[in-house]
C-alpha cells in the first residue's frame, strides 16, 4: 500500500501548497507506475512485476501462454503468472518451436513437455492438465484432432 499512499499524499500535497516543492513529471510518473503495479498485484493479475522494466523467462519453463480480456499471460511451471509485451498470440506462436508448443484453442498454446495428463472432456474436446495447474484447459472442437495428432 506505500505506492497507493504515496501518490496519493504527493498529489494532494502539491495541491494544498503545503509542500512549496512542486511534483514533478518524473516523480509523477513514478507514483502512478507504483500505484498501477500495486493494483496489479492487489487484484492477482499479475503475481510478480519488476520494478527495473523487462525480464526474460526461459522458453523450457514457459508450460503455456494465455489470452484473457486481450492481455497475453506466460505461466510456468510453478504456477507463475507472467504478463507479456506482446500484441497477439499469433506473434508468441511464430517463435515458438511447432514440435513443443500447440495451439489448442482461440486463447491458449500450450507446451508438450509440462502435459501432465489428457482425458476426455466432451464429445470432440480433450481435457489437458498441465504441471503446476489447478484447472484443466480445453482443446476447441476444430483443433482436437490435429492435437491427438501432435501429441
Amino acid at each position: 500500500m506505500l505506492p497507493i499512499n504515496t501518490s496519493i499524499y504527493s498529489y494532494i500535497f502539491s495541491k494544498s501548497e503545503i509542500i512549496l516543492k512542486e511534483l514533478g513529471l518524473f516523480d509523477l510518473f513514478a507514483s502512478l507506475f507504483f500505484l498501477t503495479t500495486a493494483l496489479l498485484e492487489l487484484f492477482d493479475i499479475v503475481q510478480q512485476f519488476s520494478i527495473w522494466g523487462f525480464f526474460y523467462i526461459d522458453v523450457d519453463n514457459i508450460t503455456f501462454f494465455q489470452v484473457h480480456d486481450y492481455v497475453i499471460f506466460a505461466y510456468d511451471s510453478t504456477g507463475k503468472k507472467h504478463l507479456l509485451n506482446v500484441i497477439s498470440l499469433k506473434d508468441i506462436e511464430a517463435q515458438l518451436n511447432p514440435t513443443h508448443f500447440f495451439r489448442i484453442n482461440r486463447s491458449e498454446v500450450i507446451s508438450k513437455d509440462h502435459v501432465e495428463r489428457i482425458e476426455r472432456y466432451s464429445n470432440n474436446v480433450l481435457a489437458i492438465k498441465m504441471k503446476g495447474q489447478i484447472s484443466l484447459l480445453k482443446t476447441s472442437q476444430s483443433n482436437t484432432s490435429s492435437f491427438r495428432f501432435w501429441v
